[in-house]
């Protein structure tokens, strides 16, 4: 017996190793399959020899011998089989349900799986850009900007260890307090959103918070990889400290630069930290840092439910 069970062990171990990630491969376990049925025959010819010898030892009769041997190797057989379809079965509808689950996930990225969803390109962005401003259709930029701004109290935000405030810094960064929780959003101090410094859109009004008026930053929640909304002077400025929790593919972004307190989410993910919920949802929008990576990486949203205020 000791024998038998060595070997559904390793069965087992190997029927495990088809699951990888939350990815189940049918083909796999239709081969583990064929070599459960090679199995069984060693089971059932070495159990059977071993029960011929008993009986034959103990004076039965060859014709009951047999029979006994054959009907014991037939239910075994028939019964194990059937735990191995139901298992199969099990499986299959596992994946049918994952693969509506991740609609929004491609062969080497995402999407928007959103219906009426049209996808733009390069001649949109161009034409959106330059062709309705050369026609008049877009408003032209004025010279100047100038918006009022409030001076914020960055020593009250330090202090402050109980009450939920949420100070908006400018375009997608936030500072939220909640339960003791020091949360930045999508966070940029950087005078310009580009790949080089000095190129690319600029920053016409300062952040409404200085960096160094901001609390010890607790997380960071990043939606996408645009750079206006992530920035890497900024991540490099707040350091390791923070835990960054961001959406699928981001990870090698922070793994560059040295950055190794982070978590990746896909839609509907979620991750408790004091008692608040971070939960991943969905959004409506594309990823990219250049002409070549379009979408490799996912987008999201971020609900963020306390125990009384979310």
């Amino acid at each position: 017996m000791h024998q038998y069970a060595g070997t559904i062990f390793i069965f087992s171990s190997t029927i495990c190793e088809c699951i990888n990630d939350g990815t189940v491969r049918l083909s796999p376990l239709l081969c583990k399959m064929v070599w459960f049925d090679e199995f069984l025959a060693d089971c059932r010819i070495t159990k059977g020899a071993r029960l011929f010898s008993k009986n034959v030892t103990s004076g039965k009769s060859l014709r009951n011998t047999m029979l006994q041997v054959f009907y014991k190797r037939s239910r075994m057989v028939h019964s194990m089989r059937l735990i191995l379809l139901i298992f199969i079965l099990s499986v299959y509808l596992f994946e049918i349900d994952a693969q509506e689950s991740k609609q929004h996930h491609t062969v080497d990225g995402f999407r928007n799986p959103f219906s009426g969803f049209e996808e733009r390109d390069t001649k949109d962005l161009m034409q959106w850009s330059v062709w309705e401003r050369l026609k008049g259709e877009k408003p032209e930029r004025p010279d100047s900007y100038k918006f009022e701004t409030v001076q914020n109290d960055g020593q009250r935000l330090r202090e402050n260890k109980t009450q939920t405030t949420v100070t908006w810094i400018g375009h997608s960064t936030l500072l939220i307090q909640t339960a003791g929780l020091n949360i930045l959003t999508d966070p940029i101090w950087s005078d310009r959103c580009s790949p080089v410094s000095f190129a690319g859109p600029r920053r016409h009004v300062q952040p409404g918070l200085d960096f160094y008026d901001l609390p010890p930053i607790d997380m960071v929640l990043i939606s996408h990889n645009h750079y206006d909304h992530l920035d890497k002077n900024t991540i490099r400025r707040l350091g390791d400290r923070p835990l960054y929790i961001v959406p699928l593919g981001l990870g090698a972004f922070f793994r560059n630069l040295g950055i190794k307190h982070y978590t990746e989410l896909d839609w509907w993910d979620e991750l408790t930290v004091n008692g608040v919920r971070f939960v991943c949802t969905p959004a409506q929008h594309f990823s990219g840092r250049s002409l070549w990576d379009k979408n490799k990486t996912l987008w999201a949203s971020w609900s963020i439910i306390g125990k009384d205020k979310r």
